[in-house]
């Protein structure tokens, strides 16, 4: 068994791990995520998942500024597009928006690269940092 797979968590490719209390963090350099799809077609599964997951709880109570908005549209393909906090954007193109593992990877891997670029450069993290508690 991959050490990796040993806790919970999104694995993304082989190298990065999105645990429950990432995705909280990650959530936060997120600004708006629009979801839009045909609920008839198969292909549009993992686009709900996107959108389910995105606007659960847990995540809209870690970032109360999100804005998550869902469009439902007959004979369209589907389209997921994502606005980060530092105006960047992200856009699931073609045979992606069937892949929910890449859409996810995605949102929460450039929140990662927005969190240690605004975190190299000093500014301050949109969610508070948990003291680490050390154990005698």
């Amino acid at each position: 068994v991959d050490a990796a797979m040993s806790f919970r968590g999104t694995l993304i490719g082989r190298c990065f791990k999105v645990t429950p209390v990432m995705r909280k963090q990650l959530i936060q350099f997120v600004k708006s995520v629009d979801v839009k799809f045909d609920p008839f077609r198969p292909e549009s599964s993992a686009l709900k998942e996107v959108w389910r997951q995105i606007s659960s709880k847990k995540l809209t109570d870690a970032n109360s500024k999100l804005e998550v908005s869902l469009k439902t549209v007959r004979r369209t393909k589907g389209s997921l597009d994502v606005t980060y906090l530092n105006g960047t954007t992200y856009s699931a193109e073609d045979d992606e928006i069937e892949d929910l593992d890449a859409m996810i990877a995605h949102i929460f891997l450039n929140a990662r690269h927005i969190e240690v670029a605004d975190s190299t450069a000093g500014k301050p993290l949109p969610y508070p940092i948990e003291p680490i508690t050390v154990w005698h």
